[in-house]
């Protein structure tokens, strides 16, 4: 199943809208109703859960400040509410009047989790006499030095309270390893107790208790996560036959789906859950999260309905973080081989060219744009998956990397040439050996009459006569900037070929998406360093620009004109990129074309960043003095 990371990303960001417009206060308090009935007919409780489940389940989300404002708020209610001789938390808020009426001991499960919350907003939070005092309760609530331990924090004549519960140790183990502490004999006890059994007293079923296993299970050292395999695969079991059925909620999917990631499990029941939240917006109501049971022997589930929103945005905002961990893990794995094979093809030549070439290499690999270079066969290839009889070797798709890595390098050559950069007439002459070996290496998968060699004359026809036009100091139009980087293309167009997914339609339509792409790119470029470029000399489509816009030579002036005149034109332009970039792609009918459109995402993406730095700069250097 096929997931689109936009449309994750959107749908998160409704979320977290709906959270800070909806439920800005609501978090204070709870709601309990009777087991298996409707949430419709419930009490208030003022407990603190909720305000904990919102600190970490929205952990994930940086670069909000009305999100962290809120969170700075709830993380100083929530230390508001300690009982101050301890440092611990109760059930109850601490000015509840049901602290009288249906009073609790302090325990160690809201103490743990309440402790971990306030580390995900700043573990600055947490002061020396907190951890001091923390650790005191555990040691006075031990079962047997260094775990278990119990949940409630009474006296040792209290027995009714001396009850030892597997989940409460797990949520115990994850504050604990949020510092660096792992107690084996308390590893040791969980292990045991979840290849059992995956259930509490105080939780309503197994699935909170199988999240926050999980969520312990993934904050632990690989060394601990070996110790507890055999308990994660029975709490994995259990999960997924929970969610075979019908009539999960969106709180139950979100629950077991973060579960299920926590848990690093390889299921297409990830991805379900993911789809079935996305479409579950905007009305997600409330699940039970834990029990609740009152003097009279009513037994009563609890839950409220930002905890469930939480629980959502929790899930797709793990999923999403682990996807980029997974694709910068992979594309440092690809850019590894690439490179490792690119070195194997120049160990034949002659000694101090392979010294310089290896040089040159080097320096390459390190450079940002390295993982892309490396990267775009197999980004291309992902494009077509969804279509039959879709085969092209792993090792062709590294070659090709290897082909796009020559032909970025020897054009990234001739640039720094072209820019008069320091040390660049000293390595000029590799230009031609890397552009040689990338057409050598097309040439092993394309004969000479090959298609694909009409439609690579024609880019290269065309990046050569960019590079004469800037050699000659003929500026082009704005539109056309990305013209002398199209090489970059030819990786893809090769790949689209030699999957036979040749149409004319494809090529026309991918050449145009580069061109589009690499414009808005090298637009971007342009705009952040026109004022280094003009220095210099060197007179790019914005430098030209910001020159036909003003007569005078001198800075100031130059900077007005950029301010008032190029800047907002070259927006414009840019936001026409990204536009027409997103519907070419679209009438090329790709079968997945969303690797690419997230490739243009974060080109839009480093626009917008470089548009607000311009901008903040401008207003610094324009702002009025004050007096």
């Amino acid at each position: 199943m096929i997931i689109d990371p936009q449309n994750i990303q959107y749908v998160l960001d409704r979320f977290i809208t709906t959270l800070l417009s909806q439920h800005a206060l609501s978090w204070k308090n709870a709601y309990a109703w009777k087991l298996n009935e409707t949430p419709h007919a419930r009490n208030t409780l003022p407990v603190i859960f909720p305000a904990f489940m919102f600190l970490h389940c929205t952990q994930l989300i940086k670069d909000n400040p009305q999100l962290d404002n809120m969170r700075g708020k709830i993380c100083s209610w929530l230390m508001r509410h300690q009982t101050q001789e301890t440092k611990t938390w109760n059930w109850w808020q601490r000015n509840a009047k049901e602290r009288e009426t249906r009073p609790y001991p302090d325990d160690l499960d809201d103490t743990a989790c309440a402790l971990a919350a306030i580390h995900a907003v700043n573990p600055q939070y947490i002061t020396g006499e907190m951890l001091a005092k923390f650790t005191s309760a555990l040691c006075q609530s031990e079962q047997q030095p260094g775990g278990p331990y119990r949940t409630w924090l009474v006296s040792a004549k209290d027995k009714k309270w001396h009850d030892v519960d597997p989940v409460v140790n797990c949520n115990i183990a994850y504050a604990l390893s949020l510092f660096g502490v792992t107690l084996d004999q308390q590893i040791k006890y969980l292990a045991q107790r979840f290849q059992m059994s995956c259930a509490s007293p105080y939780y309503p079923s197994s699935l909170p208790c199988a999240y926050f296993f999980a969520r312990m299970f993934h904050s632990a050292q690989p060394s601990t996560q070996e110790k507890l395999e055999s308990a994660r695969k029975y709490v994995e079991f259990i999960v997924l036959e929970l969610l075979k059925n019908n009539q999960n909620t969106p709180h139950t999917i979100a629950l077991g789906t973060t579960t299920l990631l926590y848990l690093h499990s390889k299921t297409e029941k990830i991805e379900k859950g993911i789809t079935s939240l996305c479409s579950a917006y905007p009305k997600l109501g409330m699940g039970e999260l834990c029990i609740y049971t009152n003097f009279h022997g009513d037994c009563r589930v609890a839950g409220s309905p930002p905890t469930t929103l939480a629980l959502c945005i929790e899930t797709l905002s793990v999923w999403i973080a682990m996807q980029k961990k997974k694709d910068v893990t992979q594309n440092a794995k690809i850019k590894e081989e690439v490179f490792a094979f690119t070195q194997k093809r120049i160990t034949g030549l002659p000694f101090l060219l392979r010294k310089k070439v290896k040089k040159v290499l080097h320096d390459f690999s390190l450079d940002k744009n390295a993982a892309q270079a490396t990267g775009l066969p197999f980004l291309t290839f992902s494009t077509l998956t969804q279509e039959n009889s879709i085969k092209i070797s792993h090792r062709t798709l590294v070659e090709l990397g290897c082909a796009n890595v020559c032909g970025w390098i020897s054009y990234t050559l001739l640039d720094a040439r072209i820019d008069k950069q320091k040390q660049a007439e000293k390595f000029l002459p590799l230009a031609p050996f890397f552009y040689r070996e990338a057409l050598r290496i097309y040439a092993k998968f394309c004969p000479t009459n090959h298609p694909f060699w009409k439609t690579c004359h024609k880019i290269l026809a065309t990046v050569d006569d960019a590079y004469v036009k800037e050699a000659l100091h003929i500026t082009s139009p704005l539109m056309h900037s990305g013209k002398k980087s199209l090489g970059h293309a030819l990786c893809a167009v090769a790949a689209l070929f030699l999957s036979h997914q040749d149409s004319h339609q494809r090529i026309a339509g991918i050449q145009k998406f580069f061109l589009l792409y690499l414009t808005a790119k090298q637009l971007n470029d342009d705009l952040h360093d026109w004022e280094q470029d003009y220095t210099e000399g060197r007179i790019t489509p914005v430098v030209s620009l910001v020159l036909k816009y003003s007569a005078s030579r001198n800075i100031k002036k130059l900077r007005t004109a950029f301010w008032e005149c190029v800047l907002p034109e070259s927006c414009r332009i840019l936001v026409r990129c990204f536009a027409h970039a997103e519907h070419v792609l679209l009438q090329a009918k790709l079968p997945n074309p969303q690797p690419f459109l997230l490739l243009l995402g974060q080109a839009e993406n480093d626009f917008h960043k470089a548009e607000h730095e311009i901008r903040t700069i401008h207003e610094f250097i324009f702002a009025p003095s004050k007096k």
